[in-house]
């Protein structure tokens, strides 16, 4: 074998393992854009009544305050009740536990009563609402839109919840000419679902009934 063709070989095994380099760069650079571009601009707040294992906040509702609309809240799972019902008026996350007491992190997130409501000002303009709210792994008593300011508060849309246990019911409101649209349900185990008043294209899928659907 020649020099020169050895020579050949070294130079095209170098261009090609600093061109893959250099993809791989380019990859990973992206990747990390894209991330940023996606949650750059929201914030990852923690809630824990759990001594042992404290968060940011020892009560969620004060999370809820504190975050920005598009913010995710970790509500960790605790040997204590979080003995609340949490009013939500901003789009968010929440993540619990799950509702098993033998998960992976031994306890479960056990809350009381989550409450959509929208906000307005003097003249009745929203302000803010929490259509496209996330419910992921909780053990709640229910999940509902506000009955305080029903008549301005029917119709939110686009709430999705999963691997939740609702023990009392899921009560979606809307209205003749704002219906409650875009609902998802799944993979959870719940008492009862009241559809109340227009609510509309909702999916409810792979689900354990213990009560009805109404």
């Amino acid at each position: 074998m020649s020099i020169a063709y050895m020579f050949l070989m070294y130079y095209f095994y170098i261009s090609f393992t600093i061109k893959k380099n250099l993809m791989k760069k380019f990859i990973l650079s992206l990747a990390a854009m894209i991330l940023i571009a996606m949650y750059g601009y929201s914030t990852i707040w923690t809630v824990s009544n759990n001594p042992d294992s404290p968060g940011q906040f020892t009560d969620i509702q004060a999370a809820i305050d504190s975050a920005n609309e598009g913010d995710t809240i970790y509500v960790s799972g605790s040997p204590n009740y979080y003995d609340e019902s949490d009013t939500i008026t901003k789009q968010l996350v929440l993540i619990g536990s799950g509702y098993h007491p033998g998960n992976q992190w031994g306890y479960p997130t056990f809350t009381s009563n989550f409450i959509l409501e929208r906000e307005f000002d003097e003249n009745d303009n929203i302000i803010s609402s929490p259509d496209g709210t996330e419910f992921i792994g909780f053990d709640v008593y229910s999940i509902r839109i506000s009955m305080v300011n029903f008549s301005l508060s029917y119709g939110i849309d686009n709430i999705k919840i999963s691997r939740c246990r609702v023990r009392n019911a899921i009560i979606i409101n809307g209205f003749v000419d704002d219906h409650a649209v875009g609902w998802t349900i799944k993979n959870c185990i719940i008492q009862q679902i009241i559809g109340h008043y227009y609510a509309a294209a909702t999916v409810i899928r792979n689900n354990i009934f213990l009560e009805t659907v109404s």
